[in-house]
């Protein structure tokens, strides 16, 4: 009988083991353990074109789609995709912000509804690039963003769009307009 507990125990042991070196890969691959530096820049002027109605964040990878269509049916070629949020994420829970997906282009250009043409202009932003899922990105980055918000002296800036960019190969870059705390 005793022999038979130290089998069963041998046997969960080893699988809580794997299950938790499963479980730190996984965390590594998405980019739980990369570092992060927050740096306070301009960034601009851009112009984007993304959907008028803003949407749930859980639909950007379709809304980056759908204007992605739209574009290569218009013969544009967009730059990057991203995701912009409408409302402060450092404050706000994810579910109810309202974002759109869209991408950059080269210039100015005219479309038609449901889409939208935004310019963007040079703006002071605390910005930071990580390799890290698009998914994760936020539950890592935005806690630090704001941490260093606080730190340095610096809020939110009112009435303007947080812009996730997604760049290839996993990297991430947020830009969160800002301004000095007076």
């Amino acid at each position: 009988m005793l022999q038979l507990l130290l089998k069963i125990f041998i046997i969960v042991s080893t699988f809580i083991l794997l299950l938790i070196v499963a479980i730190l890969i996984t965390a590594w691959w998405l980019g739980a353990f990369t570092p992060v530096q927050v740096i306070a820049t301009e960034r601009g002027p851009y112009f984007i074109v993304t959907l008028l109605e803003p949407d749930s964040p859980d639909h950007l990878s379709s809304q980056i789609d759908r204007v992605h269509s739209y574009l290569a049916l218009q013969g544009e070629h967009p730059g990057l995709p991203l995701g912009l949020f409408y409302q402060d994420p450092l404050t706000m829970p994810r579910n109810a912000l309202e974002a759109s997906g869209g991408w950059f282009i080269n210039d100015s250009t005219a479309v038609d509804t449901p889409y939208t043409m935004l310019n963007i202009n040079k703006q002071l932003v605390a910005l930071t690039v990580i390799k890290i899922n698009r998914v994760v990105a936020p539950l890592k980055i935005y806690p630090i963003l704001k941490a260093w918000m606080e730190r340095n002296g610096y809020q939110p800036a009112p009435d303007q769009l947080t812009l996730e960019i997604y760049h290839s190969g996993d990297s991430t870059e947020i830009q969160i307009p800002i301004k000095k705390i007076q």
